[in-house]
């Protein structure tokens, strides 16, 4: 009976041992079948010197079996294969990764391919996109002054520049909140003195002695207001003729003459200003 048990087993072993054997014929048969049916596949797109290649490789066999080899048998034994997976894979990236030889088997099988340029791939930086020549820039600019700023700029500007006379004196005039408010804007504005302010506002536009034409503007009566201001300016006897002449001949003041000259040339205040209080001292 142990016998008996004894054979089957040993028919089992043989059976599979046969089977594994079989099924791994099969598997190498399948594989070779395979790597002919690819390598056809590409000597019908490959180029001549490829197709040539490709049939002088044909011959090689390649065993799966060789490629598994248990690890303690001879490194001897292992190395052919080797040689030949490596003879296998150059020659699939040969032909696989060529573009000139992709393009050109496409092309025999009718379907476009994009033109690929390999020669700068990796040495030149992709370059910048153009600014769009229609964006705008932002530029930051300093605001124009308005007309009434650059008026007082320039009043300012040529009061200091003026040249007045080397014998100097004072003359003083009451005049109204209103002209009072102008002459002192500038000197707010400008930082110069409101003496310099009215001084050359009159020396510019007094007119000459024995003058037969005057401006119309200058002869006008200004508006009936109360006086409370006092200003100073330069006043030497030239001025001083000058204003008694045009008040005599056209018979005006000569404080309407100076408060004609300044609501002419003076842009109003935005408000009216103060004189500065004087400090008293008492005994």
């Amino acid at each position: 009976m142990s016998a008996g048990l004894l054979t089957i087993c040993v028919i089992r072993e043989i059976c599979d041992s046969m089977s594994d054997e079989t099924k791994k014929r099969e598997k190498d048969e399948r594989r070779r079948r395979e790597i002919e049916k690819l390598m056809q596949s590409m000597e019908r797109t490959a180029p001549k010197a490829d197709a040539d290649l490709l049939r002088s490789l044909q011959g090689i066999e390649l065993s799966e079996g060789s490629s598994a080899l248990p690890q303690e048998k001879s490194p001897d034994l292992v190395a052919p294969t080797n040689i030949e997976l490596k003879k296998e894979e150059a020659l699939l990236e040969s032909v696989a990764l060529s573009p000139e030889k992709l393009s050109a088997a496409v092309e025999r099988v009718g379907e476009p391919i994009p033109s690929v340029s390999l020669s700068n791939t990796g040495s030149q930086p992709a370059e910048a996109p153009a600014e769009s020549l229609g964006e705008e820039v932002l530029v930051v600019t300093k605001p124009k002054p308005s007309a009434v700023e650059a008026v007082i700029i320039e009043i300012g500007r040529v009061a200091k520049e003026y040249p007045y006379p080397e014998t100097l004196g004072r003359g003083s005039v009451r005049v109204s909140e209103d002209v009072f408010s102008r002459v002192t804007m500038i000197f707010a504005n400008q930082r110069i003195d409101k003496i310099l302010v009215l001084s050359y506002l009159l020396y510019k536009y007094v007119p000459v002695e024995g003058s037969q034409r005057v401006p119309k503007w200058l002869l006008d009566t200004p508006p009936k207001v109360p006086r409370p201001r006092i200003l100073v300016f330069i006043k030497d006897e030239s001025l001083a003729r000058r204003l008694s002449d045009t008040a005599i001949r056209f018979g005006v003041t000569e404080t309407d003459i100076i408060e004609n000259i300044v609501r002419k040339h003076l842009p109003e205040a935005p408000f009216q200003y103060k004189p500065k209080r004087r400090m008293r001292f008492s005994a």
